[in-house]
């Protein structure tokens, strides 16, 4: 649970400061630029990444075992993916590290589990 947060943090800071990231989220948003589907291609991988991660916290006990996999993992891209459109409207992305923050502190309250998790 917290390799998934801790990532969603890095990549929000990484968009928040890295003009090169920026212009590249641009150019690949923008219609007609040919790159349909190599913009869209690593939305759908991160939420590959973001089910393992998952599947990795059931496993070591730091995510609930009752939740549906593959929704949660959809959820969690679509939360960022939110987050991301929103700052870069609103204010050029500065805000998406704080927007992370608030959203991982619910979407931990929403899969964090009971048990004590195993230790590493």
């Amino acid at each position: 649970l917290e390799a998934m947060l801790n990532l969603n943090q890095a990549l929000s800071n990484l968009i928040s400061t890295d003009p090169v990231v920026q212009g590249g989220i641009r150019l690949s948003t923008q219609p007609g630029t040919g790159l349909d589907t190599l913009a869209t291609t690593p939305y759908f991988e991160w939420v590959e990444t973001a089910k393992q991660l998952i599947k990795n916290g059931i496993a070591d006990g730091s995510v609930r075992s009752d939740i549906d996999i593959d929704a949660t993992a959809e959820l969690l891209n679509n939360l960022f993916v939110g987050g991301q459109v929103m700052s870069g409207l609103e204010d050029n992305w500065a805000s998406l590290p704080q927007r992370s923050e608030r959203t991982g502190a619910f979407m931990l309250e929403y899969l964090k589990s009971d048990a004590e998790p195993e230790a590493e």
